[in-house]
């Protein structure tokens, strides 16, 4: 799975391409989705295993209106997944600050605004954030469309 940072497309498996256009009847077609139903207006599909930045990650899609409106991309494999609860900040910052990295390398530029707990790459077509949060001792990349 690749990210194109000029229009925020998403490709998965090998032919599927993901944008801020994605409607949810195209979502709903893909292999190994998992359906979570509606909360509060906002609708959310799930892979469990996908592989971005040769990384294991889980994708959430979230959609709003029947138009895609946040990916979230959870790192299966890391640390702070497999300890949950017993990560400690330190193992928090750590794998925010590898994530972040990794995203750096993949579209060649660093974080606009970095913070212990989040950093924030801008674009025309809306965020990319690394975060690593202490409510829910999880760490994710979230792509979030304008």
């Amino acid at each position: 799975m690749k990210i194109n940072k000029y229009t925020g497309d998403l490709q998965i498996y090998s032919k599927i391409k993901i944008s801020c256009n994605t409607s949810k009847t195209e979502i709903e077609n893909l292999k190994n989705l998992e359906k979570y139903g509606n909360i509060n207006g906002y609708e959310t599909y799930s892979i469990k295993e996908i592989f971005f930045l040769d990384l294991k990650m889980r994708i959430n899609f979230r959609f709003k209106d029947n138009f895609l409106f946040k990916l979230q991309l959870i790192w299966t494999d890391g640390k702070v997944n497999l300890l949950g609860y017993d990560a400690s900040n330190l193992d928090l910052s750590n794998e925010k600050e590898y994530l972040s990295t990794k995203i750096s390398h993949a579209i060649k530029e660093l974080a606009e605004v970095t913070t212990t707990y989040e950093d924030c790459f801008s674009f025309l077509w809306g965020y990319i954030l690394v975060k690593a949060d202490q409510k829910s001792q999880s760490c994710s990349i979230e792509i979030i469309y304008k």
